[in-house]
């Protein structure tokens, strides 16, 4: 897959790419694509994480990434790995379907504290498809605290061996493109498969939180959270992570003498979302209810082995809204 990619300035500073194919970019462009990848997937993990390591002796977790895109939601899980818990063994795969994209990223543009892991990143650049992790082309970082393979294929066919080997995970990140221009990533049956990869009490992290998507993870019995950025942990959080890597702000003129509330408004109308393996809530039961009575709220389906075509996908659920 070969794409033009184009690369956009974020409100945080750092640089993201329009994708021409999907018709629109890796990372909110108004939030800051370093901010968004630590609130939206590496903070709620990390909170989750610290509460279990208090209760137990946890040695290592697994974590999949799908769609690893600049790789920046490994990028700030790896930050706050190295800085809160490296006495923990740290396995990720990642999933990424455009195999060239890899050969243009580089993490040399972050501040300082994140372009310190760019050799991470240079590893995996040098070990693209020189090696094969369950049959697939795939990069690897390794070293005895840090495993990462990221992994050149269709989520779809992945999910598939997967299954055929009872791969289990601690947590996995959604972060596909979005619901309407990436329909194959969202259907009830990808989800019902991450269900099953989860160990107990598992969470997906994801910023999508269309209606369609909460209703097939409810159906599925994950019990919702949206995570938002009034709350004291991410408010806090965010605030310190900004004066830690000195992040050098891009926003309208109007929000220059306060760059914080602009991106904070954006993050206050568009939270990050965390389904739990576990059981439902009153909450989440009444929720669901009400989904069930709304149309907008169809999800799509990929029944025939996840192997639709996306339009299919796509066009099947639109005549279920007609």
């Amino acid at each position: 897959m070969k794409q033009n990619l184009k690369p956009v300035k974020t409100s945080d500073g750092s640089y993201t790419f329009f994708s021409p194919e999907y018709d629109e970019c890796y990372h909110s462009v108004k939030g800051g694509a370093i901010l968004e990848s630590f609130f939206k997937f590496s903070l709620p993990l990390y909170k989750d994480l610290k509460n279990k390591i208090e209760k137990n002796k946890i040695k290592s977790i697994k974590v999949l990434d799908i769609g690893f895109g600049l790789g920046y939601n490994i990028l700030s899980l790896i930050y706050l790995w190295k800085k809160y818990f490296p006495f923990i063994r740290l396995e990720i795969i990642s999933l990424e379907k455009d195999k060239n994209l890899v050969d243009i990223l580089n993490w040399e543009n972050l501040p300082d504290k994140l372009k310190m892991f760019s050799y991470i990143l240079e590893t995996l650049k040098k070990t693209k498809e020189k090696i094969y992790f369950l049959g697939f082309p795939s990069a690897l970082y390794l070293n005895e605290k840090l495993e990462i393979n990221l992994i050149f294929e269709d989520l779809r066919k992945v999910f598939l061996r997967f299954k055929k080997l009872n791969i289990k995970f601690d947590y996995i990140f959604h972060d596909a493109f979005s619901f309407l221009k990436n329909p194959e990533a969202w259907s009830y049956e990808v989800f019902l498969y991450e269900k099953n990869f989860l160990k107990n009490k598992g969470k997906i992290f994801t910023y999508a939180c269309a209606k369609p998507i909460k209703r097939a993870l409810l159906e599925l019995g994950f019990s919702l959270k949206l995570n938002r950025i009034t709350e004291t942990y991410f408010k806090e959080n965010l605030k310190k992570l900004i004066y830690e890597l000195n992040l050098e702000f891009s926003v309208p003129e109007k929000y220059k003498k306060n760059p914080l509330k602009a991106i904070f408004e954006i993050f206050e109308r568009h939270p990050g979302l965390e389904a739990k393996k576990d059981n439902l809530s009153k909450a989440d039961l009444e929720l669901l209810e009400s989904l069930k009575k709304d149309k907008k709220s169809i999800f799509y389906r990929d029944t025939v082995f996840l192997n639709r075509s996306p339009k299919l996908i796509k066009l099947n659920r639109e005549k279920s809204l007609k």
